[in-house]
C-alpha cells in the first residue's frame, strides 16, 4: 500500500507564481548583464571612434623681391616666328664631352609657307577642326584609350630639358635632333635629352587637316606646359601585315612627317626646304610638280619606297611627326598596294589610309564628308593591326 502526497490546490498557486517571478527575474538579470557588457565596451571604444581632429595652423613666409618666381607665359600665338638677329644674346647649354653623333645644321629657307592648302586635289581649309576630327576617338594625334588599337606615342618638347627647364631653342635644332632620329633608327637616346609629357596617345591613322600648331600638344593634354613650336611625336610599335605584296607609303605634312619599317627608311616628307638635308635618303616615284599633281599645303605629295611585305609578317613601325618654327600643322599618312586597281585621277591614284583599325561606317561617312576634294579611297583599305 503506497502513500501519495499531493498538494494542495492554494500550495500549486503560490509555487506557479514563485516561478513566474524566478523566470522574469531571470530575464531582467539577463538583459542588465548584457547593457553592462556594451556599457563598458562602448567606453573602451568610444574614443578610437570619435577622434577629434587637430587644427593645424600653416605659416607661409613672405616672399622677397629676390626668391620671386616668374609664372612662365605660354605663347598663344600662331604665326610663324621670325629668327633672333645675330646681336640677340640666346641662352645656350654646352657640354665638355664629345658627342658620338655629329647632328647636322643645315641650310633652312625661313620662307613663310602657304597659309592655304594649295590647290588642286588638296585637302582645302574646310576639311573640319582637328579638336573634332575622327568623332570615335581614334582621329587626331591618337586616342586616349590603349584599347584603341593604336601605336603608341609621346610628345617631346625641344624648348625644355628632360626635367622640365627651359633651354636655347632655334629651328636649327629641330632640324639636328630629327636627323639624329634617322641616323639613329629611333633607337637611340637623343629624345630623352629634353621634355617628355607624362600622356600616351594611340595612334590607328594619321589624317590630320589644318589646324593650329597648339593642337599636337593640346591632344597630348599638354598645350600648358609645351609651346606650339619645337615639338616632336614619336609613335612606335608592331604590326602585322594582312597581306603578301608590295607596298609604299605616301602622305605630307607641316613640317615633318617620317615613318621607319624595321629600322630602314620608308617614308619622308618635309615642309621646309631646309629639311631636305635630314638624311641621305632620295623618295622614289615622286610626283610632278605641275597642277595637276596631287598636293598637300601647296607641296606635292611624297612616294616612299616599296617593300616587299608577306602576309603575317610583324613589322616594327616609327612614325614621327613634328612642327618645327610654330604656326599650322598638318599630317596625313597613305599606303599603296603594288597591282591593285586604283582609281586614277590627274594622272595619279586614289589611295586609302594607312591604319591599324578598321574604320566604321561613321567613320568613312565622316572622312569622305570632310575630305571634299581630297579624295580617298575605303574600298581597298587594309587594317595592319597591332601585335601586343
Amino acid at each position: 500500500m503506497s502513500l501519495h502526497v499531493q498538494l494542495s490546490e492554494q500550495a500549486q498557486a503560490s509555487l506557479k507564481a514563485q516561478k513566474r517571478k524566478s523566470t522574469i527575474s531571470s530575464i531582467l538579470a539577463s538583459i542588465l548583464v548584457v547593457a553592462v557588457i556594451f556599457l563598458i565596451m562602448g567606453l573602451f571604444l568610444l574614443p578610437n571612434i570619435v577622434k577629434e581632429t587637430p587644427t593645424i595652423v600653416t605659416y607661409t613666409a613672405l616672399s622677397t623681391d629676390e626668391s620671386e618666381v616668374q609664372e612662365k607665359k605660354v605663347s598663344r600665338q600662331i604665326q610663324k616666328q621670325p629668327a633672333a638677329p645675330a646681336t640677340a644674346i640666346s641662352k645656350v647649354i654646352t657640354s665638355n664631352t664629345l658627342s658620338a653623333v655629329s647632328i647636322p645644321v643645315p641650310d633652312v629657307d625661313f620662307s613663310s609657307p602657304s597659309a592655304d592648302f594649295g590647290d588642286a586635289q588638296d585637302f582645302g581649309t574646310g576639311w573640319g577642326d582637328a579638336v573634332g576630327f575622327g568623332s570615335g576617338g581614334t582621329g587626331g594625334f591618337g586616342s586616349k584609350s590603349a584599347n584603341s588599337g593604336g601605336l603608341p606615342g609621346f610628345i617631346y618638347d625641344l624648348k625644355q630639358t628632360n626635367n622640365g627647364k627651359p633651354r636655347g631653342y632655334n629651328p636649327g635644332l629641330f632640324l639636328g635632333v630629327a636627323a639624329t632620329l634617322i641616323k639613329e633608327k629611333f633607337g637611340g637616346s637623343i629624345l630623352n635629352n629634353y621634355y617628355q609629357a607624362p600622356n600616351s596617345l594611340y595612334l590607328t591613322r594619321l589624317a590630320i587637316p589644318k589646324t593650329s600648331a597648339t593642337e599636337g600638344p593640346k591632344f597630348f593634354n599638354a598645350e600648358k606646359e609645351i609651346e606650339p613650336r619645337g615639338w616632336i611625336a614619336h609613335y612606335q610599335g608592331t604590326v602585322k601585315v594582312p597581306e603578301t605584296g608590295t607596298y609604299r607609303f605616301s602622305g605630307g605634312g607641316d613640317d615633318w612627317l617620317h615613318v621607319m619599317i624595321d629600322g630602314e627608311i620608308a617614308f619622308n616628307f618635309h615642309y621646309s626646304n631646309g629639311m631636305r638635308n635630314l638624311s641621305d635618303y632620295k623618295p622614289t616615284g615622286r610626283p610632278g610638280q605641275g597642277r595637276a599633281a596631287t598636293v598637300y599645303m601647296g607641296k606635292p605629295l611624297n612616294y616612299g619606297e616599296w617593300v616587299n611585305l608577306r602576309a603575317g609578317q610583324n613589322i616594327k613601325l616609327d612614325i614621327a611627326v613634328g612642327e618645327q618654327p610654330g604656326g599650322s600643322v598638318g599630317f596625313f599618312l597613305q599606303i599603296e598596294k603594288k597591282g591593285v586597281n586604283y582609281k586614277i585621277k590627274n594622272g595619279h591614284p586614289i589611295l586609302p589610309l594607312f591604319t591599324t583599325v578598321a574604320f566604321s561606317d561613321d567613320e568613312i561617312k565622316e572622312l569622305q564628308d570632310q575630305s571634299k576634294a581630297f579624295e580617298l579611297d575605303f574600298d581597298n583599305t587594309l587594317v595592319f593591326p597591332i601585335v601586343r
